[in-house]
């Protein structure tokens, strides 16, 4: 007759393997990840062969932030649009970010999940 540790130990690489490939997901949410926004002036355009998201606006103060204590504000990150019209910055999984900045005197404010570049097209 078969003990336990005989039907158990072939099993072993297998059980290792799977906690692995779960683990793996886990491990991935620990790391930072490239987050941002995108912001254009104009209507984004969809043609036949072409396509447009609008002109990029470069020099738009961005700052990153998350709720705080108190009712306060606690910055990530502040910066400005690159000549793509773009704002980057790495943030940790888990957490969700305020993008707040202002174009003609109009202020916006977006909700970010990590990982994610959002496309905004200002009127």
């Amino acid at each position: 007759m078969m003990s336990k540790k005989d039907v158990l130990l072939p099993l072993l690489p297998f059980v290792i393997f799977i906690v692995a490939i779960a683990g793996i997901p886990f491990f991935l949410s620990l790391t930072d990840q490239s987050t941002g926004v995108c912001i254009f002036k104009g209507p984004a355009t969809t043609g036949f062969l072409s396509s447009s998201d609008g002109v990029p606006l470069r020099g738009i103060g961005v700052t990153a932030w998350h709720p705080g204590g108190f009712g306060g504000q606690i910055i990530d990150a502040a910066g400005s649009t690159d000549r793509n019209g773009c704002f980057i910055f790495k943030m940790h999984s888990g957490t969700n970010e305020y993008l707040s900045y202002s174009y003609n005197g109009t202020s916006y404010v977006d909700s970010v999940q990590a990982g994610v570049v959002l496309r905004h097209n200002l009127p």
